[in-house]
């Protein structure tokens, strides 16, 4: 179920590098997704000018009292800058409920910088938000516990965190009782869960993440395994209990429930749990050992598959193409075989692809490939050269394209930035009539602007664009489909190392008319493998 109320701590806007043009565009958002409150920074040149900007939008922005809760900049030299600390300490004393946002790295220095600073405010005891992405060194996470340490009773919020710096923030959080984490890129498998279980559910707060993500992050948490009350709780209350009773009480006076503006027939029987009145085929999905460092409670294919499949009932899921990524890192013909006699009792929803390892490519001999896709199991072929460290060009692939030539089997490629989606663009011209599933649609801003240019290049007809993990494009989907035939584009999830609730939330969330959305989450599935 829905929470009524959300406080969402990602709202940066004012130059042409943030998502948000303005203070209005910002509330827009909020308006469209049924967020009432939010907190809002304004990004100019240096600390005074965003906060005096800040302050000038608060005043002449209409709705904007009590709804906008300001998130303050701070920076390490303004204790030696005439009147600027004094500045900053006039807002947080005069416009409370307030924050301090903190951007290391693009303002060029070190968290630990921040002392003199911090010295300062402690008596105002601000929330001070640091964004992933503004301390992307080993250094400032260093330097994050020791703040924490020199100032217990300040509280640390570190937001957008996805798995690749999951174990710099669990240490973190580890060191320090006074470091926090939002939600807003949390789709691993059960990560908000997993939150609650390491530290306390308080620690854990509520954010949306990037714009082009929509309400994934609201979908992630509707659906966490989680009571009702530790749900509302992250959406809200935890936020707000970071501040004194006072601060308290003015949030809870200004909160509002509002209904979301979300243009489509499917999301808010998303919200509601039940059905949504349409086929969700997923495209791109995975039951296996996580790998690379991947924080995640379960590395037991044999118990991970029932949980897989009880989401995929829950999410109203009518079938699921699953690879075994752990094919890469040895004998290719064992993970294969594991993944086809663990999901042998799920063989009405559950597909796989064939994981194709080139420098084992003696291995996938014509015996072999037909005794496994007689098995009716395997549906296509699934190879990651980015992993496999072997281009798409290398002869090592022919026999995997020759296969699927004659036999009209869909190739899902692991892609990652321009360079990827270029060059298998090119493989693809070479072998007319092989379906290649661009698997991420390149992942990155670039991979996903290449996208966008090879999707209108008629040398490339059998290409199509796969969702999942795409959400690191600052580009929405809605946008891309002005690029990309949505007869093109294929759903998926990369459960279960992803969460499939918060990726479908990201989709169903958009404002795509519902024909396209039919053709994205199933019909276009349906026709590229021969589905019925």
């Amino acid at each position: 179920m829905i929470s009524p109320y959300y406080i969402n701590l990602q709202g940066k806007y004012g130059n042409r590098m943030e998502e948000y043009i303005g203070l209005v565009d910002l509330l827009s958002h909020m308006d469209r997704l049924g967020i009432w409150q939010t907190t809002a920074t304004c990004i100019r040149t240096n600390a005074r000018e965003s906060n005096l900007c800040l302050l000038e939008d608060l005043k002449n922005t209409p709705g904007a009292k009590g709804r906008v809760i300001p998130a303050f900049l701070a920076e390490p030299h303004i204790y030696v800058s005439k009147g600027e600390m004094e500045h900053l300490e006039m807002c947080l004393r005069d416009c409370g409920p307030a924050c301090i946002r903190l951007i290391p790295t693009k303002g060029g220095y070190r968290l630990k910088e921040m002392e003199q600073v911090l010295l300062r405010l402690e008596e105002y005891q601000p929330i001070i938000l640091i964004d992933r992405k503004d301390m992307d060194t080993d250094a400032n996470y260093d330097d994050l516990v020791f703040l924490a340490q020199r100032f217990p009773c300040l509280k640390f919020v570190v937001q957008r965190v996805f798995w690749s710096r999951m174990h710099y923030v669990f240490d973190a959080m580890q060191r320090a009782g006074n470091i926090y984490i939002d939600t807003g890129w949390l789709h691993t498998e059960r990560g908000t869960e997993m939150l609650c279980e390491q530290f306390s559910p308080e620690r854990v707060l509520f954010s949306l993440g990037l714009r082009s993500n929509n309400g994934a992050a609201i979908a992630g948490l509707c659906y966490a395994d989680l009571s009702q009350k530790i749900k509302d709780a992250i959406a809200w209350d935890n936020f707000a209990a970071l501040f004194d009773e006072k601060n308290q009480e003015i949030l809870r006076t200004n909160r509002h429930s509002i209904p979301n503006k979300v243009a489509n027939s499917y999301w808010n029987r998303y919200l509601e749990e039940k059905p949504i009145g349409t086929r969700i085929i997923d495209s791109h999905a995975h039951i296996s050992p996580h790998i690379a460092g991947w924080f995640a409670p379960n590395n037991d294919i044999v118990e991970a598959t029932p949980l897989f499949y009880q989401k995929m009932e829950r999410l109203g899921m009518e079938k699921a193409i699953v690879s075994q990524p752990a094919a890469v890192y040895e004998d290719p013909r064992q993970p294969n075989t594991h993944l086809l006699e663990c999901t042998r009792e799920y063989a009405d929803k559950i597909s796989g692809y064939l994981s194709y390892i080139p420098f084992g490519s003696d291995l996938y001999t014509k015996e072999y490939m037909d005794k496994m896709f007689a098995t009716g199991f395997f549906i296509g072929f699934k190879t990651m050269p980015g992993y496999n460290g072997i281009g798409l060009g290398d002869e090592r692939y022919i026999p995997m394209f020759e296969y699927a030539k004659k036999h009209a089997l869909p190739i899902l490629l692991h892609t990652w930035g321009a360079k990827d989606i270029r060059s298998f663009a090119e493989v693809s011209a070479r072998w007319p009539g092989v379906k290649i599933i661009l698997g991420h649609s390149g992942g990155l801003e670039d991979g996903r602007q290449e996208c966008h240019k090879v999707a209108q290049d008629p040398k490339y007809p059998d290409l199509y664009f796969e969702f999942c993990g795409s959400f690191f494009s600052t580009v929405s989907w809605k946008d891309s489909l002005k690029f990309i035939d949505y007869r093109r584009v294929l759903f998926g999830t990369d459960a279960n190392l992803h969460d499939a609730a918060w990726e479908l939330g990201r989709l169903l969330s958009e404002d795509i008319p519902d024909e396209q959305l039919d053709a994205i989450l199933s019909g276009n599935a349906v026709n590229l493998f021969g589905l019925k």
